[in-house]
């Protein structure tokens, strides 16, 4: 297949004018936000490619997840909802760290390798986190799915595992309605059929073997994630009394001072001072 001339014009506003190295591992790429926006744009490239080359809807994913609200980073979602496969990973570090001037010919060199041809039209499924960064990154990685030609699917302000969910049903429509409300529904669904197979206990002291406690105390990390249980809260309601702290909705800073990361490694509960 040969290149669109929107390839080479957006290559030219997205340049690659850094030094540093970028290497895709487990959870894609990860770094200061400001060094991302020519990463996202070539993976956006590299998610048409991906699409192409399976005849498939392909994620991208725009997140950095525990990291401090001053990252980001991006990673691609295979066609069932899984990681991409390490073939690709390889294809991805290739893609970010090449010069403007090798870029057409590491595209041309996947083009090749995959056996990619121009008969199937990209499908990109794209969601992002509250990151201040996000909107701009979405923006790079848009125009590189468009630049060869496919379309996107924007999710807009999601969880991850939403997102891998969206990716799922788009390819195969039995496993769940392709919405953002597909998902709360099917969440929702699920935990109150698993919450019906309990008793509450009537003390959280009590062996859970066959109960639970039906109080929880969530810390949404001032993100996506509090936005999302904001929404299934009400639903779930009769089965779980939820108290949500840090909910994102613009009370305090992503992932500062809160969240799961957190507790995990200061062993201190929410907002809890230094000492």
């Amino acid at each position: 297949m040969e290149f669109r001339s929107d390839v080479i014009t957006c290559s030219g506003k997205y340049s690659n004018n850094q030094q540093k190295l970028f290497s895709y591992g487990t959870a894609g790429f990860r770094t200061k936000a400001d060094d991302l926006e020519t990463v996202l744009f070539r993976m956006g490239l590299l998610a048409a490619l991906r699409s192409k080359a399976k005849k498939a809807h392909i994620g991208l994913m725009i997140t950095a997840s525990h990291n401090p609200a001053c990252d980001n980073g991006v990673k691609l979602v295979d066609p069932y909802g899984e990681m991409m496969v390490e073939s690709w990973e390889a294809h991805a570090t290739h893609v970010a760290n090449a010069s403007d001037d090798e870029l057409a010919g590491v595209l041309h060199c996947i083009v090749t390798e995959e056996h990619i041809t121009a008969d199937h039209t990209a499908q990109v499924v794209i969601g992002r986190d509250t990151r201040p960064s996000s909107n701009t990154l979405h923006a790079a990685a848009v125009s590189g799915v468009e630049a060869l030609g496919g379309k996107v699917v924007d999710c807009g302000v999601v969880t991850t595992p939403l997102l891998h969910y969206r990716v799922r049903c788009a390819n195969d429509p039995s496993y769940g309605v392709a919405s953002n409300e597909g998902y709360t529904d099917k969440l929702v669904e699920t935990f109150l059929k698993l919450q019906s197979c309990a008793q509450p206990a009537t003390s959280c002291a009590q062996p859970a073997t066959s109960c639970y406690c039906q109080d929880l105390l969530f810390d949404g990390a001032n993100g996506v994630g509090g936005l999302q249980m904001a929404i299934m809260a009400p639903r779930i309601s009769q089965a779980l009394k939820l108290t949500i702290h840090n909910g994102g909705e613009g009370q305090g800073v992503l992932n500062y001072r809160c969240g799961a990361d957190f507790v995990k490694v200061r062993e201190t509960g929410e907002g809890e001072s230094d000492g």
